[in-house]
Formats: C-alpha cells, sequence, structure tokens
C-alpha cells in the first residue's frame, strides 16, 4: 500500500528531537555499514536520499535498505547507460504487480506529474514502482528525458 507522499512529509516534520536523532544514527550506521560492505558511495548517498528525502522515512529495516541499494544501483547502472548491467527480472512475470501506465492509479499519478516536469514526482515514481517496470524505467530517466542526470533539475527549473 503506498501512503500519500505529502502524509509522508509531514509525519517526519512532526518528530520531535528524539526521532531525528534516531534518523541520524540510522544514516550514520547505514553508510557505515553500506561503505564497509565496498557500495559505491553515489549508491550510498542514493540510499540516504530516497529513505529521507523521497520516502520521507528513516530508519528503514535493513530488508527496505538493501532493496533500496539495488534500486540505486540499478538506476546507477541505467544513467550510465550501462544496461547489460541490469538483469531482466522474472519476478515481475509471476505477481501481479503494477507495471504500465494504467495499472495502478498511485503510480498514475505520479507518472502524470513527472511528465509535467515535476522532479520529485519522477523520484518517488522511481522509489515506489515494481522492480523492472515501465513505471520504475518512467522515473529513473525523469520522464525519458535522457539530458538530465537528477530528476530534480526539472523542479530547479520550474522554480526560474
Amino acid at each position: 500500500m503506498l501512503i500519500p507522499a505529502a502524509l509522508l512529509l509531514v509525519a517526519a516534520a512532526c518528530g520531535g528531537p528524539a526521532e531525528q536523532e534516531t534518523a541520524a544514527d540510522w544514516a550514520t550506521e547505514v553508510e557505515t555499514r553500506l561503505v564497509d560492505e565496498s557500495v559505491d558511495q553515489t549508491v550510498v548517498d542514493c540510499v540516504l536520499n530516497v529513505a529521507r528525502v523521497e520516502l520521507g522515512r528513516n530508519p528503514l529495516s535493513e530488508a527496505a535498505t538493501d532493496e533500496l541499494v539495488t534500486n540505486c544501483e540499478r538506476a546507477r547502472a541505467v544513467l550510465d547507460g550501462d544496461t547489460d548491467a541490469v538483469e531482466p527480472s522474472t519476478e515481475l512475470a509471476m505477481t501481479d504487480q503494477p507495471f504500465t501506465f494504467g495499472d495502478d492509479p498511485t503510480l498514475d499519478a505520479l507518472w502524470a506529474a513527472c511528465e509535467e516536469g515535476s522532479g520529485r514526482s519522477c523520484d518517488q515514481l522511481f522509489a515506489a514502482a515494481p522492480l523492472d517496470s515501465e513505471y520504475e524505467e518512467f522515473g529513473v530517466t525523469c520522464g525519458r528525458r535522457p539530458e538530465l542526470l537528477h530528476c530534480g533539475e526539472l523542479d530547479a527549473e520550474s522554480d526560474e
């Protein structure tokens, strides 16, 4: 079940000092663990950013963190043009997960907002999309905008 991003952001903003300290401790522990596991620093930064900014949640479970590592590694490979490094998953073929526009109203709303130029929506779509789905591909490519490395650049353009 997807929780609306606004609700997550409000909940994160309402956290008291103890929750913020826990979040900082979590981020430090995760960064240390991933660096010790030889995870590339750009992937570590991606994991922490998605958890903290895009999902508005931390700490995350170790399983959720590991899933973010996988997603961030795949995103880095796609952005670097190394699509051979990304093995197709057979997981979607055996599940009823949404795959493309029209399959899920929440993901469709993020897709539409991303297409209209919301970088934040592109990042949220990528984070929420099932692996190897067209939703994931659309989000990670900032709405099929190959000239962008970071979807946040879309939001910066609209602020000008």
